[in-house]
C-alpha cells in the first residue's frame, strides 16, 4: 500500500507543478499584453514634416492617415480639413515663426481663395495657386515652406 500512496503523492506534486506553471505563463502573457498595447495602438500620421508633432482629430484607421477635421502641431500648427494626412479644405496654418495663412489647401498647398499675413505683418490677400500668390514678395515669405512656394 506504501507504493500506491507515493504514487498518489507524486501525482498530487506533478498537478501543483502544472498547475504553477499554468498561472506562471498567465502571469507573463498578461503582462507582455499589457507593455504590447501602445505599440499596436494606431496613431494617425501627417504628412507634413513642419506639422509632425502631435495630432488630434479624424482619421483615416487604415492608412493611419489624418483625414477629415483635425488639428496636428510640430514646429508649425494646422487647424483645419486634412486628405491623405496633407492639409486639404478650408483651414489656417500658422508658422512657428509668426505668418499665418487662411484659405483653402489642396494636397498639402494653398489653393483657392485665402489671406496670407507675414511674420512682419504684411498682409496678401487673393487666389493662391499650388502654393503660389502673384505679388508675394519674397521678404515675406515664411522660414519654412509648408503650403506657399515662394
Amino acid at each position: 500500500m506504501r507504493p500506491l500512496r507515493m504514487i498518489a503523492v507524486a501525482r498530487g506534486s506533478e498537478g501543483e507543478l502544472i498547475m504553477k506553471r499554468f498561472l506562471l505563463v498567465l502571469l507573463c502573457s498578461a503582462v507582455l499584453m499589457t507593455l504590447a498595447a501602445p505599440a499596436l495602438s494606431h496613431d494617425c500620421r501627417v504628412r507634413d514634416a513642419y506639422l509632425r508633432g502631435g495630432y488630434e482629430g479624424d482619421c483615416d484607421n487604415r492608412r493611419e492617415l489624418a483625414q477629415g477635421k483635425g488639428e496636428a502641431k510640430g514646429a508649425d500648427t494646422y487647424i483645419g480639413y486634412f486628405a491623405k494626412g496633407r492639409p486639404d479644405g478650408k483651414g489656417v496654418y500658422t508658422w512657428e515663426k509668426g505668418g499665418r495663412l487662411d484659405g483653402s489647401f489642396k494636397d498639402g498647398k494653398a489653393q483657392g481663395p485665402g489671406i496670407y499675413v507675414s511674420a512682419k505683418g504684411t498682409r496678401y490677400e487673393g487666389q493662391f495657386v499650388n502654393g503660389k500668390l502673384e505679388g508675394l514678395k519674397t521678404a515675406d515669405c515664411p522660414s519654412t515652406p509648408g503650403p506657399l512656394n515662394c
